[in-house]
């Protein structure tokens, strides 16, 4: 799945599902902690192959 913050798209995994909120854990190319979670609304993800 996909999601975009900050004008920039990643590319992640669905962890935890809630009501309107998914926990997405994703990996950035650079920084010290490049493994990361985020919790962002359900409106915002989509399928890979989505545009």
């Amino acid at each position: 799945m996909t999601f975009r913050s900050a004008r920039n798209h990643y590319a992640g995994t669905i962890t935890e599902v809630g009501h309107s909120r998914v926990s997405v854990a994703y990996r950035t190319r650079t920084g010290r902690d490049r493994d990361r979670v985020r919790q962002i609304h359900a409106a915002l993800v989509a399928a890979l192959s989505d545009p």
